[in-house]
């Protein structure tokens, strides 16, 4: 697939959006549209339930960024 296609079939990718609505790939309206058009899967979805960290100890939590990446504080060379 070429990088031009590729691109129009991410046009409402969360990854692309602001970078497609700030360079008038695409309007607020047509994103709006989009949203509005999806289905809506709820009945196929599940509950997930996570465990809470607490019986980890005395280990502090780890911090996190935005993007996922683990914090390299205390990073030694």
């Amino acid at each position: 697939m070429s990088l031009s296609n590729s691109l129009k079939n991410k046009k409402f990718d969360i990854r692309m959006l602001e970078w497609n609505l700030k360079n008038g790939i695409i309007t607020q309206q047509e994103y709006d549209q989009h949203i509005a058009n999806l289905s809506d899967d709820t009945p196929r979805s599940e509950n997930l339930k996570f465990e809470d960290n607490d019986h980890l100890g005395d280990e502090p939590p780890r911090s996190e960024h935005t993007n996922g990446a683990s914090s390299m504080q205390g990073f030694r060379h």
